[in-house]
């Protein structure tokens, strides 16, 4: 069983459902509702619709009302859901470290059908038309038909497999063997490779007609879509997050305490922003604004867009640490915690100004 909490700006709290405790959480005024599961809350959710979809360490993948915080379904796998999901046709995609991809029906919470791999991947499942793309971290990547779950075609890659992203009908991932693969989404056929000359696992970022990673000895690359080397930078931090992009630059984290934006033209540092704690997934934009989570649980804003007056910033801190990537949707910000809670907080209450008394 779980709990859910329904918060209004005015501190009034209705609860929606019975059985847990209430999860403590701090800011009470901009919690709109909180949703507890029986574990760690590592996937980032997604929104569609009217509702809410994100996956626990309690095995189970979860389906809420956005506005409420209420339950419609819950599917129970066989091993902790870490990754976040993809949607296509009215069925929604997640993996399980129980070595199964799930397509689920978005509305009834039922399995449509599941494909098994021999490790367990951790990764988000890509949508490329009708196709699904996922990985077997063990040695390949895989095409699936999105509807049925069929195999459509499988490119082996020396073990372990990293973290793909799709562009233009193209796969970036990186292989154990210190190489970026591209590959196309629609045959499954190599296109060209880049060496990385370092381990790398990290999810690639494409935009401008760039690719950018950063690589496990935090050496940011930048490669165009001819897999040709624009530049590479050598961060004086450790434990980069991958990267995301704002405006002329890209935006990362990382576990020293910081996020970092660099320009996507030069690689140069644009600026550096102290954190509390580590960051340990990539931050999101919102609004002009830089948003992620550290691992003492604050949530910051950093409004990075006036640099000659530098970073402007605004926290909040919630029940415990953050080790995955909020998401905002129509002004509310959803994030999952450590102590198993998903915390829905109303942007435009924790963005206005305090007046002075």
């Amino acid at each position: 069983m779980k709990k859910t909490f329904l918060t209004f700006v005015s501190l009034l709290l209705v609860a929606c459902s019975t059985s847990k405790k209430q999860a403590d959480v701090p800011n009470v005024e901009l919690s709109l509702w909180t949703f507890k599961t029986d574990s760690a809350i590592c996937s980032t959710p997604q929104i569609l619709g009217d509702h809410i979809y994100f996956g626990s360490n309690d095995d189970s993948f979860y389906c809420l009302n956005k506005l409420t915080g209420k339950l419609k379904w819950e599917f129970k796998t066989g091993g902790p859901v870490s990754s976040s999901c993809a949607f296509h046709d009215g069925i929604v995609f997640f993996t399980s470290s129980d070595c199964n991809t799930y397509a689920i029906s978005c509305e009834t919470g039922k399995k449509v059908w599941s494909h098994q791999t021999k490790l367990a991947t951790g990764s988000t499942p890509l949508i490329c038309g009708d196709k699904l793309i996922i990985i077997d971290r063990n040695s390949s990547l895989l095409g699936l038909k999105a509807n049925s779950g069929k195999l459509l075609w499988k490119f082996d890659m020396p073990f372990p497999v990293g973290i793909p992203e799709i562009g233009d009908k193209v796969v970036y991932v990186t292989g154990g063997d210190n190489f970026l693969y591209t590959v196309n989404a629609t045959t499954g056929k190599e296109l060209w490779k880049y060496n990385v000359n370092a381990d790398n696992s990290r999810k690639p970022l494409v935009c401008d007609q760039t690719i950018f990673w950063p690589d496990e000895n935090d050496v940011v690359h930048a490669v165009n879509k001819n897999g040709n080397l624009l530049w590479k930078q050598k961060i004086n931090e450790r434990g980069l997050t991958s990267c995301v992009s704002n405006k002329d630059t890209i935006v990362f984290g990382c576990s020293s305490n910081a996020v970092i934006s660099l320009g996507k033209k030069t690689g140069d540092q644009v600026w550096i922003f102290p954190t509390y704690s580590e960051v340990m997934y990539a931050p999101m934009i919102y609004k002009d604004s830089v948003f992620c989570g550290d691992g003492d649980g604050n949530i910051y804003s950093i409004n990075a867009t006036n640099l000659k007056t530098g970073l402007q910033n605004k926290q909040i801190k919630l029940s415990d640490a953050v080790y995955s990537v909020p998401q905002i949707h129509n002004d509310v910000l959803y994030c999952g915690t450590i102590d198993g809670t998903m915390h829905a907080i109303d942007l435009k209450s924790w963005m206005t100004p305090t007046k002075q008394k």
